[in-house]
């Protein structure tokens, strides 16, 4: 007797692209607390900068982070099942500013309910795993197996503290493995001291004039490989993204704004962030090309060629959308300070 014959269906891609119409790709205003505990500094410092191009994820990869977000929730219900006195989850979250341009959301705030803990309210944070990063976890624990997300700890417990008006002395760190739900929780106690090399390193990235070291020069290496920096690093060395944070003239400040010194007054708003202006002018930190600080220009950059010859790059100058067409590409040292530039 012949077998009846499957009939397969793709819903999968009508899913997909269903997911991938809706999605809106964004552009942070500004760094989250796992974000400054990544390893690599210079992947923060080019992603607060905007100098990479927006990633557009596959709808696939769009429902993995809804499953992650969902399993939160989840996680969040069994919680309070068990008797915890959990607040501030799902959109209530808190949002606390604990630095220039940083934030963090806490999953939660626990006020009561856990064995064995006297001391409240207790910070917590969840994240889903696959088997691999999960059973690292079980062996190493969270600082040693994923830093960001110890750091992102100590960030929430820091801003907590000011929020609530009170000191939160621990989180409850949770960790759900995607392959067969086993449950890992850790308490984290807070370290000050630590939290205080968090801010300082906070500040470099937001205010630093030097592009901070790369962590490996192995493109295919674990951090390296799935980020959305690789091909700067690794490859051109080169933003193409115009717009104010990657220009020369604007620059972060103390409240969270942009300002720009071009146009000099009320900060730079956000729609107008994306957009730049015809007075663009690479950021010297984002592009392979030597500057020659001898030949200034008011609001232009001066690139010089491997001829000697200059090319200005600014307001009736080169635009930045031509630069690297008037450019012979070399790489420039990456221990010079190329934003010593005479404005005058």
């Amino acid at each position: 007797m012949a077998k009846t014959p499957i009939k397969k269906y793709d819903i999968q891609s009508l899913i997909d692209e269903k997911w991938e119409s809706d999605a809106k790709p964004y552009l942070s205003s500004n760094i989250g607390a796992s974000s400054i505990g990544c390893p690599c500094q210079r992947s923060t410092f080019l992603s607060f900068r905007w100098a990479s191009p927006i990633e557009n994820f596959k709808g696939q990869m769009l429902r993995l982070f809804d499953v992650g977000t969902r399993e939160e929730d989840i996680m969040v219900d069994n919680l309070k099942n068990i008797g915890f006195d959990i607040r501030y989850t799902g959109k209530d979250q808190l949002k606390m500013q604990i630095a220039p341009h940083v934030i963090c959301r806490p999953d939660g705030v626990i006020f009561n309910g856990i064995p064995d803990i006297d001391e409240y309210p207790v910070n917590f944070e969840m994240k889903t795993m696959n088997r691999s990063n999960f059973e690292k976890l079980e062996k190493q624990g969270l600082r040693n197996s994923k830093p960001e997300y110890y750091d992102q700890a100590q960030c929430e417990m820091y801003g907590e503290n000011t929020e609530l008006e009170t000191e939160v002395k621990c989180t409850l760190f949770v960790a759900l493995c995607k392959d067969d739900s086993r449950i890992y929780a850790e308490i984290i106690d807070a370290n000050p001291d630590y939290m205080e090399l968090i801010l300082k390193r906070a500040r470099n990235i937001v205010f630093g004039n030097s592009l901070p070291e790369e962590y490996s020069i192995d493109p295919e290496f674990s951090v390296c490989k799935y980020c959305s920096n690789s091909v700067f690093c690794h490859v051109t060395h080169e933003t193409t993204e115009i717009n104010c944070r990657t220009c020369a003239w604007s620059k972060p400040e103390e409240n969270s704004t942009w300002t720009c010194r071009v146009y000099p007054g009320s900060p730079i708003p956000y729609d107008a962030q994306k957009k730049g202006c015809p007075c663009h002018s690479f950021n010297p930190l984002l592009v392979p090309y030597k500057v020659n600080n001898d030949k200034p220009k008011k609001w232009h950059i001066a690139y010089e060629k491997s001829d000697g010859t200059i090319v200005y790059n600014g307001y009736k100058g080169v635009p930045s959308k031509l630069l690297k067409e008037s450019m012979i590409e070399e790489k420039v040292d990456d221990n010079a300070n190329p934003l010593d530039i005479t404005f005058d």
